[in-house]
């Protein structure tokens, strides 16, 4: 089957070809389209290969962002249902009493408060940012349930006291969100990149930071331009530091 890819009717070619035709015409594309990146590599040269290597995983960082946007999506929603999730591990007995499981919920709640800064710290030197951003979630989740059980009746004093100071550790740890984000938009700025690990530091600031692909994709650009002009500017530096040696 001969014919030119350029000339190609998109909007017919599922009437005019076969199956298998098609299948032709798809694998002739993904070769031209690679003939055509290498073609693009060779004029820019080496410099901008890095550019033209991200502009390639930019398409599988937005299917990725997708991903971990429906799944916060979902852990959002099965919050609601965490304190039964984690109570049946513990459970072993189905004639707990309301006041037994409210306080074993409690001592849950407060836990996981009092682990999610390290965690999420823990995560972060991991460059787990989506992790992070899950820790952090939860955390809030527990917080917000803590809150509205401040005033419950079936809670002792010393339950209640153990509410206020969870609740000011809680204060004290919502400052990570900023500090998770930060580390993202930090990481896009490394020069040695990892595809997985941009891929998941991108898909956090879209679904953490509550931005937009196009916001997110547009940050990422900047941030490998300002890279590429401080090359530039510490090349033009030691250019001239060199020039102004004495030459023997």
């Amino acid at each position: 089957m001969n014919m030119e890819i350029e000339k190609l009717d998109i909007d017919s070619i599922f009437i005019k070809y076969t199956i298998n035709e098609i299948r032709d015409i798809e694998e002739k594309i993904k070769v031209d389209m690679e003939r055509k990146k290498e073609e693009l590599r060779s004029m820019v040269g080496e410099r901008y290969r890095d550019l033209i290597e991200a502009a390639d995983a930019i398409f599988e960082m937005k299917t990725c962002a997708k991903g971990v946007e429906q799944f916060v999506h979902l852990l959002n929603d099965k919050c609601s249902k965490i304190d039964h999730t984690l109570l049946t591990q513990s459970i072993s007995s189905n004639t707990i009493s309301d006041k037994q499981l409210s306080k074993l919920t409690l001592v849950i709640s407060i836990r996981i408060l009092t682990e999610t800064r390290r965690r999420c710290w823990m995560f972060l030197e991991e460059n787990n940012f989506a992790a992070a951003a899950r820790q952090y979630l939860l955390a809030q989740h527990m917080a917000s349930s803590l809150s509205s059980s401040t005033t419950d009746e079936q809670f002792d004093n010393d339950s209640q006291k153990a509410i206020v100071a969870a609740t000011r550790l809680w204060h004290q740890t919502r400052h990570m969100k900023a500090t998770i984000l930060d580390k993202c938009r930090l990481y896009l700025k490394s020069i040695d990149t990892n595809v997985q690990i941009l891929a998941n530091a991108l898909s956090t600031l879209i679904t953490f930071g509550n931005k937009s692909v196009e916001q997110v994709l547009n940050e990422f650009l900047t941030a490998k331009l300002d890279i590429i002009k401080e090359s530039y500017q510490n090349a033009d530096l030691k250019s001239r530091d060199d020039d102004k040696k004495p030459k023997l």
